[in-house]
């Protein structure tokens, strides 16, 4: 990936993990899956509060998606952007 590393050596043996957050944004937020939500809230790629702002994803402190909830919270995000 010499686009992402430049100068860094590396060695037989070593690895690397190069994770990028939520795909950088392409689409309507409202239309990603509620459970690739859960996994990117899971992964640390974002909070239980961007999920919901962002996403219209309801989740608990255990990161267990409410469904219905979701339904409705995204139907509210929905009405504001008609």
């Amino acid at each position: 990936m010499p686009s992402k590393f430049s100068g860094h050596t590396s060695r037989a043996g070593d690895v690397m993990a190069y994770y990028s957050p939520c795909g950088g944004g392409y689409g309507n937020p409202l239309e990603r899956s509620a459970h690739q939500v859960v996994e990117d809230v899971l992964d640390d790629f974002c909070s239980l509060e961007q999920a919901y702002e962002v996403y219209g994803v309801v989740l608990d402190q255990h990161v267990q998606l409410d469904l219905d909830a979701t339904l409705q919270r995204r139907g509210q995000l929905m009405a504001r952007t008609a």
